[in-house]
């Protein structure tokens, strides 16, 4: 069974020797490989010389931040996504009826933390309810502000 090195494993052995050095060990290693004897053998025990000038490696891992989809982190996120589409309206002038987006953004980050502390207290589950419910009040402000307006009020 063939196994692929993770991309951890691969960094690791990036950095085992520096450049000349492997570079030499890897030449060494693919002169031994590529050698076959008279009678079409290989001397390191192969059945077949290997070519070793093209390696194949599984390169598609991705750094990327990410969190438990709990229904109270999707809101916040959903109201960061929104909140940034207002700043950007803002920024350009097209709409000053509500209050700073800021403004929205510190009180979701002020709910999501009560939503953390509230896993230490007795009734984690009924206070943890009742900051979902207090998050869902204030994504539907939100969402009413980054709604666009219907033709008739433009």
């Amino acid at each position: 069974m063939v196994r692929v090195p993770s991309k951890s494993t691969l960094q690791e052995y990036a950095h085992w020797l520096e450049e000349g050095a492997m570079a030499a060990v890897l030449d060494q290693l693919k002169a031994a490989a590529a050698q076959t004897q008279a009678d079409g053998s290989c001397p390191a025990g192969l059945d077949n010389a290997l070519e070793l000038d093209v390696v194949w490696a599984d390169t598609t891992a991705l750094k990327a931040a990410m969190h438990f989809p709990v229904d109270w982190v999707l809101l916040r996120d959903g109201t960061r996504t929104l909140l940034k589409a207002m700043a950007l309206i803002r920024k350009h002038g097209l709409r000053h009826r509500m209050e700073e987006p800021a403004e929205f953004l510190t009180r979701m980050n002020q709910l999501c933390m009560a939503m953390s502390a509230a896993r230490r207290q007795s009734d984690s589950k009924k206070q943890r309810k009742k900051v979902l419910r207090m998050m869902k009040r204030l994504l539907k402000v939100i969402e009413g502000h980054a709604r666009p307006l219907p033709p008739t009020a433009r």
